[in-house]
């Protein structure tokens, strides 16, 4: 299972952890924390770019501007880099974040947790989201929030198997119900679902027509609103409209 499917439907999941449970993991050998520096911002974006986050380096200007970019001067305290030992190269990142969106400091989060591609399945999730709750915890918070969603269901079950539980099961009912069934976590007292029902027959229908056009297909996401697939292949970044593909959302 790929730690981004965006075929799955789509519900946010809204997470809280008790950071008075929390203990450590050491990173494998060859690994080492490093905290945010002036000039990572591209760095960040990077790692986010390889895991899917974003389709373009754009995208990730925008959610940097968004979620970090007036509150810089805080990050040498919040985000967290995992850096390997023998390139330097940044790999993974996580923040032990805040309600930016509020401009409430007083209310922790996790934040933006991702690892490069090519270093994921080495045992680095783990790791450093203990890492990052610790650190929240040297901050002060006595519980952080975790916003994620179905279609990073890997991280969904490394968050549950850390001990996390659901904030908004009323809001997410359907979405906690696909965990389930995916993952059967003793957490979510919701029935299971069958698999067929899950997925979301727009994505599957788009993704089956995408890569019967263009067999360089790397990644795609649909914006429901404007009627636009967000395409990346090979050869770089383009738009298509939905109706373009014979699609309709």
């Amino acid at each position: 299972m790929d730690n981004l499917d965006r075929r799955i439907k789509y519900y946010e999941i809204l997470l809280t952890i008790d950071l008075s449970t929390t203990n450590t993991i050491e990173l494998p050998l060859g690994y080492h924390f490093q905290y945010y520096q002036d000039g990572d911002r591209d760095e960040w974006i990077n790692i986010e770019l390889s895991a899917r986050e974003f389709l373009t380096f754009e995208g990730g200007i925008k959610a940097w501007d968004y979620y970090f970019k007036r509150y810089e001067h805080l990050l040498p305290n919040r985000m967290i880099f995992i850096v390997d030992s023998k390139t330097n190269e940044k790999i993974g990142t996580a923040s032990a974040y805040f309600n930016n969106w509020k401009d409430d400091i007083s209310d922790g989060y996790l934040h933006w947790v991702a690892i490069k591609k090519a270093y994921q399945g080495k045992g680095l999730s783990k790791p450093l989201i203990l890492y990052t709750l610790n650190q929240s915890r040297k901050l002060g918070y006595k519980q952080v929030k975790i916003p994620t969603q179905t279609t990073s269901p890997i991280a969904c079950k490394i968050y549950f198997d850390l001990g996390a539980v659901p904030a908004n099961l009323e809001k997410s009912y359907f979405g906690y119900q696909i965990l389930k069934t995916l993952f059967n976590q003793i957490q979510l007292d919701v029935p299971i679902l069958p698999i067929s029902s899950i997925y979301n027959e727009i994505y599957l229908e788009t993704e089956k027509k995408l890569n019967q056009m263009f067999p360089d297909l790397i990644d795609f996401d649909i914006n429901y609103d404007k009627k636009q697939i967000h395409m990346l292949t090979k050869k770089g970044f383009r738009i298509l409209n939905c109706d373009e593909v014979n699609i309709e959302v």
